[in-house]
């Protein structure tokens, strides 16, 4: 996603990935980065980009995200498709934030985790 990313193909790689996940193999998921994603270079940037996927993942792992979405702010932090809904409701989403970390989703300082 990251190299399909580059030439603006990110969503149509998605969409690929989605619609074949039964039948991916690593031949097949190159030759769609070729193909879909306008990656012409796939082979030569995979160990690089490797690197940069574990990084975040560590990252991830740093922070304590265990889910996907995972939303950090204003030192909140909220995991999964339910924080998606309160992000578009502009003002309230601070408040319902606040709310949400008597449920069991912890505040996080990310600016003290980063150090």
């Amino acid at each position: 996603m990251r190299l399909a990313r580059e030439h603006n193909r990110e969503d149509a790689m998605i969409e690929w990935v989605f619609a074949n996940q039964p039948s991916l193999t690593p031949d097949l998921v190159k030759q769609a980065a070729r193909e879909v994603g306008q990656v012409p270079d796939f082979d030569a940037r995979y160990a690089s980009t490797l690197e940069l996927v574990k990084r975040d993942i560590a990252l991830g792992k740093q922070f304590g995200v265990r889910a996907t979405p995972t939303f950090f702010i204003d030192g909140l932090k909220l995991d999964g498709a339910p924080a998606a809904a309160v992000l578009p409701a502009g003002d309230r989403s601070l408040s319902q934030m606040r709310r949400a970390k008597s449920s069991g989703n912890e505040p996080i300082d990310a600016r003290r985790r980063r150090e």
